[in-house]
């Protein structure tokens, strides 16, 4: 799907069966766009996680009090490429409360720099 932005108003653009298009008007969409939260990082023999779920758990108060549509978190999930249990425990904990109980779209990118 393709997004345009027309004095204040989004069409939702849609290709179907690679031949025809449809508009129809849809609301404005508030998009919480995060990125870098690097979970498990460590500064040598000491953990982040607790500053990292206090930042984390901010992160979902923003998105609740703006009403954002969706959430984008765009890349640098975790620090390392096989990170502890503890980072993931918490990467899904805060994913499901990003996703208000899985009624508001989040879309995560893993990827690094």
């Amino acid at each position: 799907m393709f997004y345009t932005m027309v004095k204040n108003s989004c069409w939702q653009i849609t290709h179907i069966r690679n031949v025809s298009f449809y508009l129809r008007k849809v609301k404005d969409l508030k998009i919480l766009h995060t990125a870098d939260w690097h979970i498990g990082k460590r500064l040598q023999e000491y953990s982040r996680l607790q500053e990292q779920r206090i930042v984390l758990n901010e992160i979902v108060d923003i998105a609740n009090e703006q009403q954002a549509d969706l959430v984008l978190v765009a890349g640098d999930l975790f620090d390392v490429f096989h990170p502890a249990h503890d980072a993931h425990e918490l990467f899904y904990q805060i994913l499901y409360r990003l996703s208000c109980n899985g009624t508001r779209p989040v879309i995560a990118i893993a990827g690094n720099h």
